[in-house]
């Protein structure tokens, strides 16, 4: 039981990271919008700082030799990961600003 959390957490938090980072990508390319013009910026700001956070965390938990932090505190931080994804892609659909109303298509 211990080794299948493990293994899932591990992948859930990259997979978490990995989704994050391709938000930031397709909405520097243009492809994905906040629909705020400018205000954009400080949504990938966020976004920007939020995958590198995860990025660490999931680089640190990779490197430890001993687990300190435990299996369960690893699931927790992907889920807390995975809300504030959740977050972003409603943003970034449903959510829109103003200057990009959603109209149906994620990507612009």
């Amino acid at each position: 039981m211990k080794n299948l959390i493990e293994k899932f957490s591990k992948i859930f938090n990259w997979a978490v990271c990995i989704y994050l980072l391709l938000v930031a990508i397709l909405n520097f390319c243009g492809k994905i919008t906040f629909g705020c013009g400018l205000g954009d910026i400080y949504y990938l700001g966020w976004l920007i700082f939020i995958c590198l956070l995860s990025l660490l965390l999931n680089i640190k938990f990779r490197s430890e030799k001993h687990d300190t932090t435990g299996h369960f505190v690893k699931l927790l931080i992907g889920i807390i990961f995975l809300a504030i994804a959740i977050y972003f892609t409603e943003k970034f659909t449903i959510n829109r600003g103003i200057e990009y109303p959603w109209n149906g298509n994620i990507f612009y």
